[in-house]
């Protein structure tokens, strides 16, 4: 009986240790948060997201943005997500918007939310 309680006992533990990869990512996150002070996690497609919010000058860049005449409502407003998505983006990239379909618009859905812009109920992210 007590061989096996140990077994349990090692199986915990082996659970807590950290990879690599989890260490380097907190770091990452440590650091943004420093450089930034709120950011936040999503992950859409396994892909792990972290973002920080709009600052209001950003938001009128976008308010005011000027497209050619006769220019349709759906690509401004897809213009306007890609914008916005990339410019709050911080890691892996803003690349990730081009990489993975809906990212653009998900995380700009929430980051005008957390911006205080909108009231979302969309998806969760949290503050890390």
């Amino acid at each position: 009986m007590k061989k096996v309680e140990t077994v349990k006992q090692e199986e915990v533990v082996m659970e807590r240790v950290s990879l690599p990869e989890d260490v380097a990512y907190m770091k990452v996150c440590n650091e943004l948060k420093r450089q930034h002070r709120r950011i936040y996690e999503t992950e859409i497609a396994g892909e792990k997201i972290l973002w920080r919010p709009l600052k209001r000058s950003e938001y009128k860049e976008v308010v005011n943005m000027e497209f050619p005449e006769g220019y349709p409502e759906a690509e401004r407003a897809f213009d306007r997500e890609t914008y916005i998505a990339k410019t709050v983006i911080l890691y892996p990239g803003p690349e990730i918007v081009e990489d993975i379909a809906w990212v653009a618009e998900i995380i700009t859905e929430l980051c005008m939310d957390k911006s205080g812009f909108t009231d979302s109920r969309f998806a969760e992210s949290k503050e890390i």
